[in-house]
């Protein structure tokens, strides 16, 4: 009898539950390859006995669920392959179903674990990296798409330009900065500038430049903008003053009887307002007087009758007689008068309210009773 006939079912190497257990293992390993890739590793792996299985006719049925599960499985890898997505294209992101929530934060850190994806093989998630607006001097940034799961930026941002100014009535529409006046005169004075007139300048916001000829302006020259007569129309048209930062000192009489002065703006760093400086000025309704103030002038702002009060929150060394002669009423942040101030620096027209005198309420003062 032909020994190979008569041959008993034998497994070498592994037992039969070990044998399914390693084509099972070598399902999960070359399920997701090409078909012709998995046969081929496989057949090379069953020829060199990593599962040498040796049966008959009469007891190859029970292997046979064994195959049809390999086939199986080899099958439904290849269809894997073959229909498997490519990876959407950066617009397929940015359609509004698929954009995920704001986030302004940069890319999360990957653990030293875990690797991060390579770009060509990453399913993207989109992230924005939030526009930045111009303003009227800096640039912006437009509105840019990353993944934040490879880095990967799927839209650049680009550069906005600054916006520039739109001034109306010499005042900027979108940040509210004024524009500089034009045609003023200036004296050089070591190492800085001095205004000394109004040249040729007309309009009704006067505005007193930071910067003249590359150097700083400091100071208002005595009488610079005085208008005690009427002589000069243009003064007559004022009816905002800004002086920017970087004014250290106003002059005696610098903006004296500009009667149509209503709006006065005093930068924090000024030192000194001179005697009679804003003396006259009938309509000025309004005045906040920087911390940094240390010297007011006799008169400085006597007959600004419209003044409905005066809040001095700072404590200058020196107030000199009627600097606040005409205003209706003074608060003060002291208890009582220094001795640096002049007796009458108002008048019995202005009621004076020292601190114990008076409250604020909603940045206005009010008096206790």
């Amino acid at each position: 009898m032909n020994e190979k006939n008569n041959a008993t079912p034998t497994v070498s190497k592994t037992s039969q539950k070990g044998a399914l257990l390693s084509v099972c293992t070598l399902f999960r390993k070359y399920s997701v390859s090409p078909c012709i890739t998995q046969l081929f590793k496989l057949r090379g792996i069953f020829q060199n006995g990593v599962i040498d299985l040796q049966f008959t006719a009469n007891s190859a049925r029970r292997f046979i669920p064994l195959f049809l599960l390999l086939a199986l499985s080899l099958l439904s890898g290849c269809k894997a392959a073959q229909t498997e997505p490519a990876p959407p294209s950066p617009s397929f992101y940015e359609s509004s179903s698929f954009i995920a929530p704001v986030s302004p934060s940069l890319p999360m850190p990957q653990s030293p674990d875990t690797p991060s994806p390579s770009p060509s093989l990453c399913l993207h998630r989109l992230e924005l990296l939030p526009a930045l607006a111009p303003t009227c001097t800096k640039e912006g940034l437009s509105e840019g798409l990353y993944c934040p799961l490879c880095g990967l930026t799927l839209r650049a941002q680009s550069v906005l330009s600054p916006t520039g100014h739109r001034y109306e009535q010499s005042r900027c529409t979108l940040c509210g900065d004024y524009e500089e006046s034009k045609g003023l005169t200036f004296e050089l004075s070591d190492g800085y500038y001095v205004v000394t007139g109004i040249g040729s300048f007309v309009g009704k916001t006067l505005v007193i430049p930071q910067i003249h000829e590359g150097l700083p302006v400091k100071e208002i020259a005595e009488g610079a903008f005085y208008n005690a007569y009427g002589n000069d129309e243009r003064l007559e048209l004022i009816k905002t003053l800004v002086l920017q930062e970087g004014i250290t000192a106003i002059g005696k009489d610098a903006f004296g009887y500009l009667t149509n002065l209503e709006e006065l703006s005093l930068p924090e760093g000024l030192k000194t307002i001179g005697e009679r400086a804003f003396g006259g000025c009938f309509s000025l309704k309004s005045l906040s007087l920087p911390e940094s103030l240390e010297e007011i002038g006799k008169s400085a702002f006597a007959n600004c009758s419209s003044l409905p009060y005066v809040l001095l929150k700072t404590t200058p060394s020196r107030i000199d007689a009627f600097a606040f002669y005409g205003v209706k009423a003074l608060f003060l942040s002291v208890e009582a008068r220094p001795e640096g101030w002049h007796v009458s620096f108002t008048d019995t027209l202005c009621t004076v309210y020292f601190k114990k005198d008076w409250q604020e309420i909603n940045g206005v003062p009010t008096p206790k009773n």
